[in-house]
């Protein structure tokens, strides 16, 4: 029996919302395997670039669960790459390691357009590594930041249904 790789769960979440949608169609735009092949083309109108992250932190005080999601400067000159062609957006997968009932209302996907995704992290930088944090509280929509917007007045706000909600270029 073939064992069931973590990027193929994780990647699941997003692609399986993605076909779901009425005249989606998707494929895989090669790119290092040590990336998990993390970017898929949409219709041909767009590019889906998923990253997944397991650890979380769970501030007690706040009840907010945090995810960092950590971007090699490889993996920026690529999205940046696909940019050229097409517009790229990103899914921040947030997992959890332990699945079952009570976890999956805390695991969260975090999907951010190329506008987004760059207001997130500093060009000064160059490709330099680079974080963007997502942060989760239950009954509230999703916040991002990175070393750009890291104030506290500066941070993305991204509805917890905005993958349910795209509406996917092409279709």
């Amino acid at each position: 029996m073939a064992q069931v790789k973590e990027f193929e769960l994780f990647h699941g979440i997003v692609l399986t919302k993605l076909l779901r949608t009425d005249g989606a169609a998707l494929r895989l735009v090669e790119t290092d395997a040590k990336q998990a092949w993390a970017a898929y083309r949409v219709n041909d109108e767009a590019i889906v670039y998923i990253k997944y992250r397991l650890k979380n932190r769970e501030t007690k005080r706040e009840r907010k669960w945090v995810w960092s999601f950590a971007f090699s400067g490889a993996e920026l000159a690529k999205i940046a790459e696909l940019q050229t062609s097409k517009p790229v957006w990103v899914a921040l997968v947030c997992g959890l390691r332990n699945i079952d009932a009570g976890s999956l209302k805390k695991m969260q996907v975090c999907l951010l357009d190329a506008e987004q995704f760059d207001f997130c992290l500093s060009s000064a930088q160059g490709n330099a590594p680079q974080t963007i944090r997502v942060e989760y509280k239950p009954c509230t929509s999703l916040r991002a930041y990175g070393p750009r917007n890291s104030e506290e007045n500066r941070k993305l706000i991204v509805p917890r249904n905005r993958l349910d909600e795209w509406r996917v270029p092409g279709s």
